[in-house]
C-alpha cells in the first residue's frame, strides 16, 4: 500500500494522470498535504481518514502487481515450490491494515472483499490475455476466470459463498448492513479455488 517501490511509481504516474496537480482526488486530503506531498492522496493509507462516503474496498490480498513490485517474496507453485513466508505475511498484513483502516471510520459505511487469490483485477476482464493470472473478472464465468480455473469466491460470515460481484451486489443493496466485511481467511495455496500453478489453467 505504501512500499517504496509502490510509491514511487505513483509519483511517477501522477503528473501523467494529472490527479493531484488538477485536484482530481479528495479535496479534505489535498488541503491535509503540501504540494510536494500531494501524491499522498493517491494512496489508500493517506486518503481514507478525508474520504466522507461509504467505502466498499475489493482487492487480492496477493495482488500480482504488488507483490511483483515490492518483492515481498516468492510465490509458491505446484510446479514451483519454494519459501512463501514472505508473501504470506504481507498478505496477512495488508488484510489487517484493511479491517483496521475500515473500523477507524467515523463516519460512512466501510465494506471489503478480499480473496487470496494471486490476481490483480477481479472486477475487469480486459487483461486476462496476459500470461500471468492478471485480470479474471467478476464471476466463474469470465474468460479470465476460466482461463485459470479461479472462481474468486469467498466465504461470507453466514458461510455463503460469494463471487466479487455478488458480494458488492449485497452490500449495496443492504445499504452495508449485510455481510460488510468479507475476507478470505484461507493461505493463497490452501485455498482450492485461488492455487496459482504457475501456468493458465487451460494450458494456454
Amino acid at each position: 500500500m505504501d512500499a517504496p517501490n509502490y510509491v514511487a511509481d505513483f509519483q511517477g504516474a501522477d503528473p501523467v494522470w494529472n490527479v493531484t496537480g488538477s485536484g482530481g482526488t479528495n479535496a479534505k486530503c489535498l488541503a491535509a498535504y503540501s504540494a510536494s506531498e500531494a501524491w499522498k492522496c493517491l494512496l489508500a493509507p493517506f486518503i481514507l481518514p478525508h474520504i466522507q462516503a461509504d467505502i466498499y474496498v475489493m482487492n487480492s490480498a496477493y495482488d500480482a502487481w504488488q507483490i511483483g513490485n515490492n518483492h515481498p517474496g516468492c510465490v509458491s507453485t505446484k510446479s514451483k515450490p519454494c519459501d512463501d513466508s514472505g508473501v504470506q505475511a504481507y498478505g496477512k498484513a495488508l488484510k489487517a491494515r484493511v479491517r483496521a483502516g475500515l473500523a477507524a471510520k467515523k463516519t460512512g459505511v466501510g465494506g471489503a472483499f478480499i480473496d487470496s487469490c494471486y490476481v490483480h483485477e477481479q472486477n475487469v476482464n480486459y487483461c486476462s490475455g496476459q500470461g500471468m493470472p492478471n485480470c479474471v473478472g467478476w464471476s466463474p464465468l469470465e474468460s479470465g476466470s476460466k482461463k485459470w480455473g479461479y472462481t474468486t469466491a469467498v466465504a461470507s460470515p453466514t458461510g455463503e459463498s460469494l463471487t466479487p460481484q455478488q458480494a458488492f451486489s449485497k452490500f449495496y443493496f443492504s445499504r452495508g448492513k449485510e455481510n460488510p466485511l468479507m475476507i478470505d481467511p484461507l493461505a493463497l495455496q490452501a485455498n482450492k479455488h485461488c492455487v496459482y500453478l504457475g501456468h493458465p489453467a487451460s494450458g494456454e
